[in-house]
């Protein structure tokens, strides 16, 4: 009975951590579009772009595109 509630919980976290990734990646996809947009529109120092994708680069954006595409 024990086992069972383990085994339980953990495929329940392991969903629920899926789910929370793909929202979150969802919303961030979102928010960047909306800032690249915006950035676009008013002209952004180049030097700042590269900073951005740096980060995400570094950050594991290819990463975060499988997680995101995984979940549709």
């Amino acid at each position: 009975m024990a086992m069972w509630n383990v085994t339980t919980c953990t495929a329940y976290t392991t969903v629920s951590y899926t789910l929370r990734e793909c929202i979150f990646f969802f919303f961030f996809f979102f928010f960047f579009y909306e800032c690249l947009a915006f950035w676009v529109a008013y002209g952004v120092d180049e030097k700042l772009l590269g900073v951005l994708f740096f980060i995400i680069m570094r950050n594991g954006f290819s990463a975060g595109l499988k997680s995101s595409l995984r979940c549709l």
